[in-house]
């Protein structure tokens, strides 16, 4: 299959796009948003404690502080997301190869939920935050980068 699928992620967003063999343009195939990641760490703090409730004899409950930050789980939970769609997509022949472009702390955790039938489809990664970035200046940054400067894996 000469379908190739490019991602481009930050920890709050991820966007998908497909490019035809020796093509320049890229088509959007998904644009995933993960507005936890926006959120201020107390706000996210707050909202994911968990609650002890008091005994039957009505002594008071309390709060309990997670293991890990609540915007390192939303950013976990996120790269799943997308690793999880991207294998579903690769089971259904969607695409034949990937290349994917992120911030190192995102690629880290995308590739951490990889299976290595997925990790296999990836040839080319670049260690860059583009996703707020338009489609038109991804394809100009892209095609000088992906052809030369990304590293092969």
């Amino acid at each position: 299959m000469s379908v190739k699928w490019v991602v481009v992620a930050d920890s709050t967003r991820a966007r998908i796009f497909q490019a035809a063999e020796n093509s320049e343009s890229l088509t959007e195939v998904e644009d995933f948003h993960n507005p936890a990641a926006r959120m201020e760490e107390q706000e996210l703090r707050n909202a994911a404690k968990g609650h002890f409730f008091g005994s039957p004899e009505g002594s008071p409950g309390h709060s309990a502080e997670p293991r890990t930050s609540s915007l390192e789980h939303s950013v976990a939970v996120f790269s799943k997301v997308i690793a999880d769609y991207l294998l579903k997509a690769h089971q259904e022949n969607r695409f034949g190869s990937l290349a994917l472009v992120a911030d190192p702390d995102f690629l880290g955790h995308l590739r951490s939920h990889m299976p290595t039938m997925l990790k296999h489809t990836v040839t080319q990664d670049l260690n860059k935050d583009l996703a707020d970035w338009s489609v038109s200046e991804l394809q100009t940054y892209l095609k000088i980068h992906l052809q030369q400067g990304s590293r092969p894996v």
